[in-house]
């Protein structure tokens, strides 16, 4: 475990798994601790139960019921756009239908 090299026990430390990136770590430890603490864990564990419907849903619904390939219309310039949509768009190991509208934005120099 990580923590070891740094003194820490293993018992005083959370299993994370080393494939969970960070902006999908919501439902790890690293989100439901937090949300846990802030909340309940009542409430920490319908949040997974959601999650875990969702999942459900979108493996098993068919093509024209199922929520996941639903029409997005996403829109954000610069760093939140380029780690979010663009990564995915970039990344992403299938097809996925996209239709980019781009507009140009000229500056004058004065």
């Amino acid at each position: 475990m990580f923590g070891e090299k740094f003194g820490i026990d293993p018992i005083n430390a959370f299993a994370f798994w080393d494939w969970v990136g960070g902006r999908f770590s919501v439902c790890s430890v690293v989100g439901v601790l937090p949300l846990s603490l802030q909340y309940g864990f009542s409430i920490a564990g319908k949040f997974l139960k959601g999650a875990q419907s969702i999942d459900q849903h979108s493996y098993s619904a068919p093509f024209e019921k199922n929520l996941p390939p639903g029409k997005i219309e996403f829109g954000e310039p610069g760093a939140n756009g380029r780690h979010s949509f663009y990564q995915l768009i970039h990344q992403i190991l299938q097809d996925i239908l996209c239709w980019l509208n781009l507009t140009s934005v000229v500056t004058h120099l004065s």
